[in-house]
């Protein structure tokens, strides 16, 4: 096996990392996925399917084990305000395990029909 690049996505749904080395751990890249943006009104999880602009957003992981996002203007922040600012509606950004919630899929991934939350 030939790894070419190494992409590490910190943030659920939110653009990710290049890098040229990461640690592997038994639940695989460290600090992938290790945090998630919460609607703090549902207490959902957000992915890109329900929030588009997710996509236009970066995260990085820190070497303190933090995350800072880049948003779309070049702002760099993890700051609820800040981010709830820029979706338009009050969110929190949370690292796995930490605080619980819930998250959300389509059953019917061609027509985003028949969510179900777990």
């Amino acid at each position: 096996m030939i790894v070419r690049r190494l992409w590490r996505f910190p943030v659920k749904s939110v653009g990710g990392e290049l890098l040229d080395e990461v640690e592997v751990t038994e639940l695989g890249l460290a600090h992938d996925r290790g945090w998630a943006i919460f609607e703090a009104g549902t207490d959902k999880g957000l992915t890109a399917r329900r929030e588009p602009k997710l996509f236009f957003a970066k995260a990085n992981a820190t070497a303190m084990g933090d995350v800072v996002l880049t948003l779309p203007d070049g702002e760099q922040t993890a700051d609820d305000a800040v981010l709830s600012r820029w979706l338009g509606y009050d969110v929190e950004l949370r690292k796995a395990g930490e605080v619980g919630g819930t998250y959300e899929v389509p059953l019917d991934f061609e027509t985003d029909e028949n969510w179900v939350s777990w």
